[in-house]
């Protein structure tokens, strides 16, 4: 009986190791949870204005500057993931434009326009600009 316990014993100790609770392991899920990604800002403008857009970063104060040309889309830039701070500022300020801007942010408004709190991710990435 003592052998068979022994035995046992020895085929658990060696069969059921695992890697998810070495130190290491945990370590790097650790820094994979908290890395942030960039996220590729999509836009389109059918607008005949061009547009100054600041993005200010809620939790780490960066701010990042780009700009949009008349009658144009692709690629505004790239920022970190996160929650931002979204300001536009039209060349014309008289004029009403609409902004749409990431998953279900929407304005019309003249002049310069703030949305607040707006996160952007891999699925929420966009901002479309037209003359209102």
């Amino acid at each position: 009986m003592r052998i068979i316990l022994l035995l046992i014993a020895a085929v658990m100790a060696s069969s059921f190791t695992s890697n998810l609770s070495h130190p290491n392991y945990q370590i790097e899920s650790l820094k994979k949870k908290s890395k942030k990604t960039d996220v590729i800002v999509n836009y389109s403008s059918t607008s005949i204005d061009y547009f100054s857009i600041q993005f200010f970063n809620i939790s780490t104060s960066q701010t990042f500057y780009f700009s949009a040309s008349p009658n144009t889309s692709g690629i505004l830039g790239t920022i970190p993931e996160g929650s931002y701070n979204v300001t536009f500022g039209p060349s014309d300020p008289l004029k009403w434009h609409s902004y749409v801007v990431s998953c279900g942010y929407y304005m019309a408004a003249k002049g310069t326009h703030v949305f607040t709190n707006v996160l952007y991710d891999d699925i929420c990435n966009y901002m479309i600009l037209s003359d209102y």
